[in-house]
This record gives structure tokens, C-alpha cells and sequence, in this order.
């Protein structure tokens, strides 16, 4: 049985997990644990040994592996998720789930400690057999090498173990508080910058600046030049002169309906409010069709973006697929631009919002409605969809499923707080800078959490090398429990070619005729 391995401590033994325990073959038809607790993989975290919770044993229609109270459950499929727990009540769970019931030579605790090393699950996933439903069989783990402690030290090292671990879970769950903390800092931020409180000593300290129906009444002439300039080019382009009533065609946009937002709150002195219509040159919304079979490789390709592609304040390019030119070409409506808002309409992300950053030559997406800001608005107006109120306008003007979807109508009218340039520049400037110190915050605390696993890891390493805890010589050497494991197995077998039908739990022998 014993490897006599140099690494461990005097008074250890090494062996294989096969040698010290026996898993359980016991299992039950639907009929007989309608009343029991069933748990299936789905119900143990990974990496944790906790339980979220259990499953409706009377809706489960197949034969299931038992378990007790103590017993500790090892999840075979899938073996990287390392899913070990042990449950305080008996019951059924799936058949992808290893049972090893208690036993008098082995502290279970011990055992589930040491199922749930790093070393032990990358044993598992290598040894495993299947590609897409990877499984490890009992009998592979059950040849994994198992460090075998005297049972009193066992007792003192899960004891160790687990007192070490309370105190960094204790860490993660004040980590856990400063999400949430940060969360209630930036929208307390937001809610100030929009309020204009952010910056009423610098409105104090600057009088004279452009208030915001002078830089509104701009915006609207800027509006209309852009869109005579790119009709006279598209009559240029057919080597034609513009009619005489062309101007005509022009269309103002939709003023903001006050009535429909009585809610909206006051703003200050020289702001005002206005709708995204009115500030953009025009909002529309990407292609809706497929797409597929014109993706193309990167280098020769142009980028189209989806709605997994926006985030808060940020254009992400994980899974960014791409178009070909000569889709891209047809796709004129949906050609994006830099300083373009884009907004989520549907799904998961629904109003997630960012702007088009400099730096793309061309760019097209698909179902994600934009707007094209005029002047300098841009910036101004991505951070105001991020803050709660901005995200409540949006959300509150979702039309039509019972998820919702944000068209380009809700969009087009959608309230936008405006001031002075120079004010924008002022609120961006200084929520910027405290979003930096945000920033460096989550990079600590993602850094210290991170640094809790590897001390845990580090803490279950120690523990079966024999570097937890102190031996004590007084202990009764692991080689005594060895011999009366063997003394035991040898009964069993036996009593098996007896013929006598033995069931071995907890570490008792209970023989039927």
C-alpha cells in the first residue's frame, strides 16, 4: 500500500486515494427518495465547497447515487470546476458525483481538503476522458497519490485549514463591499455633475460663459449646414445642380416634448434641456439582416460591431467580427463615425452606451441604434448616459417585447442636460480624474483578491506536505491505520466469498445473509 514517499513527515505514509477509502456504489430509483434533498452539480460552487442551495428530488425521474450526512461529494464531469463538498443531511445526487462515505481511519474533512487542491483538480482534468463531457472515472482518482497523516493530525490540520481560510474569506467579504461602494461613489458623482452642484464654484468663478440656448441655437445652424453640404455633394456626385426649392427639404428636428418629461430635473442657471435629435446630425440605427456569410478575416476586412461590443464608456473588441468592403459599401446607413453614441437596443446589455473613439479609419455594426452628435457634444453627452438618470431615460423608453428594445424614435427623443463647452470640459475633466482613482481601486482590490487564492492554494500546498501544523511523536503513526485498513479489506473480501453481500459505511461493516 505505502509508497514511502521522502517528501512527507516521519510518521506519514503515501499511498493511493484507493487505498484508505472506498466510494459508494449505493443508489435508489426515483420511487424510493421523493422526499429526500437531491443535489446535482448545478447546486455546488466551484472552488468553494459551499452549497447555493438544492434541487426538487420528486422532479428527478432517474436512478440517482445516495449520500449521508458527512459524506464527501466529489463532481466527476467536468473535473476543472472542482465542485467538493459535504453536505450536514442525507440525500440523492446525480450519478456524476462521487460519494466517499465517512470512515474511522480518515477525518473526511481531511479528505475534502484534499479533493479540493489545485494539485488535485489538474490531476483530474488531465486524466480525464471525453472532449466535450470530460469525466474522471473512480478508479483513475483513485490512483492519485494521497498523503497519508496520522488521524490526530488530521484532525489538527483541517482544524488549521479551515480556521486560516475563515480569515480570508473574511478578507473577500470586505473586497466584496467595495464594488458596490465604488458603484455608489461614481453615480453619486454623476448625479452631482448633472445637477450641476459638481461645478457651481467654477459657474461662480465663470459668469460670462456661454449659455446653453446660445450654444443650442449654434448647434441647430450647424445641423442644417451639414446636411445642405452633403446634399449638394450628393448632387455633385450625379454631376447634377441642386433645385431651386432644394433647402426646402431640410426637416427640423422634433423639440424636446416637455410635457412627456415633467420629471426631469432643474438645472442651473445657463443649462438647459434638449433631445438627442436635436444635437445630432442624425440617428439611426445599424444593419438588421444577416451578416454571417460576409465576415472576413481581419487584415483585409472592416470592423462591425454588435451589441457585445459596447460597454459602459468603453468600445470592446472581444469577438469583433468583420465585414468586406464590398459589404461594407452597401451598408451606407450603418457606417460609423468618430464621436458617435451607441446604444444597445435589446438584450442582455440593453442601453449599454460608449462613444466611437478615434483611431478607425471605417467601422459598420449591426441592430445598435447611434446618434452623431454635432460640435463638441460627444463626450458630454456618453458620460450623461452613464449616469442612473441617464440609464432611466433610456430604459424607460423601451417599446414593444417584455424584455424591451430601444428604437431609434426613443433614442431620437431621448432628454440631454446641455451647458457651455467650457463647462463640459470642466465636469469631464474632473470626473475623469476621480474615475481614475476608481480605476486604481478595483485594480487593487482585483489584485488582492487574486492574491487570496494563491494563499489559500498556498495554505492547502503547506497542509500535505506536513508543513501546517507541528508533528507530534505521539501521535499513532499513519502506518497503524494502513494495517487496519488492510485487516478490514481482507474481512470484507471474505465475507464476500462467503457469500455474504457487505456494505461498508463510515468505517462499520454490516453483513446480510
Amino acid at each position: 500500500m505505502s509508497k514511502k514517499s521522502s517528501d512527507i513527515p516521519p510518521g506519514w505514509e503515501s499511498v493511493s486515494l484507493a487505498d484508505v477509502t472506498i466510494h459508494s456504489t449505493e443508489k435508489a430509483e426515483p420511487s424510493a427518495f421523493r422526499d429526500s434533498q437531491y443535489l446535482g452539480l448545478e447546486h455546488i460552487e466551484s472552488g468553494t465547497n459551499r452549497m447555493s442551495g438544492t434541487g426538487d428530488a420528486g422532479a428527478v425521474k432517474s436512478t440517482k447515487a445516495v449520500f449521508r450526512s458527512g459524506d464527501v461529494l466529489y463532481g466527476k464531469l467536468r473535473p476543472y470546476l472542482n465542485k467538493v463538498c459535504q453536505p450536514d443531511f442525507d440525500g440523492v445526487c446525480s450519478t456524476d458525483i462521487l460519494v466517499f462515505p465517512q470512515s474511522d481511519e480518515l477525518d473526511n474533512r481531511y479528505l475534502l481538503h484534499f479533493l479540493s487542491r489545485p494539485s488535485t483538480s489538474e490531476y483530474a482534468t488531465q486524466n480525464a476522458s471525453g472532449i466535450n463531457l470530460p469525466r474522471i472515472s473512480a478508479k483513475v482518482l483513485g490512483e492519485i497519490e494521497f498523503p497519508l497523516a496520522p488521524l490526530a493530525e488530521q484532525r489538527r490540520i483541517v482544524a488549521k485549514i479551515e480556521a486560516l481560510q475563515a480569515r480570508t474569506r473574511q478578507a473577500r467579504e470586505a473586497l466584496a463591499e467595495v464594488g458596490p461602494l465604488l458603484e455608489q461613489f461614481r453615480q453619486s458623482l454623476l448625479a452631482a455633475a448633472f445637477r450641476g452642484d459638481l461645478t457651481a464654484d467654477w459657474r461662480a468663478a465663470n459668469p460670462n460663459v456661454e449659455p446653453a440656448t446660445e450654444l443650442l441655437n449654434r448647434i441647430r445652424q450647424e445641423r442644417q449646414q451639414k446636411w445642405e453640404e452633403a446634399e449638394i455633394a450628393k448632387y455633385a456626385a450625379k454631376d447634377q445642380q441642386p433645385p431651386k426649392d432644394w433647402k426646402d427639404k431640410y426637416k427640423e428636428p422634433e423639440p424636446l416634448d416637455e410635457l412627456a418629461f415633467v420629471d426631469l430635473p432643474e438645472l442651473p442657471d445657463g443649462w438647459g434641456w434638449t433631445n438627442m435629435d436635436s444635437v445630432s446630425y442624425r440617428v439611426s440605427v445599424g444593419h438588421v439582416g444577416p451578416t454571417s456569410k460576409f465576415y472576413c478575416d481581419a487584415d483585409v476586412g472592416i470592423p462591425f460591431l454588435r451589441s457585445q461590443n459596447v460597454r459602459p464608456r468603453q468600445l470592446s473588441t472581444d469577438g469583433l467580427n468583420y465585414i468586406t468592403p464590398e459589404f461594407h459599401e452597401t451598408l451606407q446607413k450603418s457606417q460609423l463615425h468618430a464621436g458617435d453614441i451607441l446604444v444597445v437596443r435589446v438584450g442582455a446589455n440593453r442601453g449599454d452606451t460608449c462613444r466611437v473613439p478615434d483611431g478607425y479609419k471605417e467601422l459598420n455594426c449591426a441592430n445598435i441604434v447611434f446618434g452623431q452628435p454635432c460640435g463638441e457634444l460627444s463626450p458630454f453627452i456618453e458620460l450623461f448616459c452613464q449616469s442612473r438618470l441617464g440609464q432611466t431615460l433610456l430604459l424607460g423608453m423601451s417599446t414593444g417585447s417584455a424584455q424591451g428594445v430601444i428604437n431609434t424614435k426613443s433614442v431620437a427623443e431621448l432628454p440631454i442636460p446641455v451647458c457651455s463647452y467650457e463647462e463640459q470640459g470642466e465636469i469631464i475633466a474632473t470626473i475623469d480624474a476621480a474615475l481614475d482613482g476608481v480605476n486604481e481601486i478595483v485594480r487593487a482590490v482585483s489584485e488582492s483578491e487574486s492574491d487570496l487564492t494563491q494563499l489559500d492554494q498556498s495554505i492547502l500546498a503547506q497542509a500535505f506536505r506536513g508543513e501546517l501544523v507541528p508533528q507530534d511523536p505521539n501521535d499513532e503513526p499513519a502506518s497503524v491505520l494502513l494495517e487496519r485498513i488492510r485487516q478490514q479489506r481482507e474481512a470484507l473480501s471474505v465475507g464476500e466469498k462467503n457469500g455474504k453481500k457487505t456494505t461498508r459505511r463510515r468505517g462499520k461493516k454490516k453483513a446480510e445473509a
